[in-house]
Parts: structure tokens; sequence; C-alpha cells
């Protein structure tokens, strides 16, 4: 099941013009989420500006291999 959604997604952000942006946006939208979460956890409040500063390619891409 999990594989063939897989395949269908990655088949969609070949064909569909602006896939890959679209791709793009939902991962750094998840990592960000990501890291306003943890800083949640760590302090208690989060800033959006604190988390977008913080953040590097490599956790997109390690959020990007959790999404797919």
């Amino acid at each position: 099941m999990w594989a063939a959604l897989k395949m269908s997604f990655a088949l969609v952000v070949m064909l569909v013009p602006g896939g890959f942006a679209l791709l793009f946006g939902y991962v750094a939208f998840r990592a960000i989420r990501a890291g306003l979460e943890t800083q949640r956890a760590a302090s208690g409040e989060a800033h959006l500006k604190d988390v977008v500063a913080h953040l590097h390619f490599k956790d997109i891409l390690r959020e990007a291999r959790a999404a797919l």
C-alpha cells in the first residue's frame, strides 16, 4: 500500500508542471514545523523567525526522506 502511494506521488511530481515546487514547499513546511516543535519543547515559546534563521538544507533533506 505505502509503496504504491510513494510511487504514485513520485509520478505526480515528475509529470505535473510545478510538481517539484509543490513537493519542495511541502518538505520545507514539514522542516519548519519540526523546528517549531523542537524549539517549543526546549524553551516553551517558538518564533518562526528563529526557526527559519537556523534552518539548513540538511534539515530539509532529512524531512524529504521522512516524507517519502
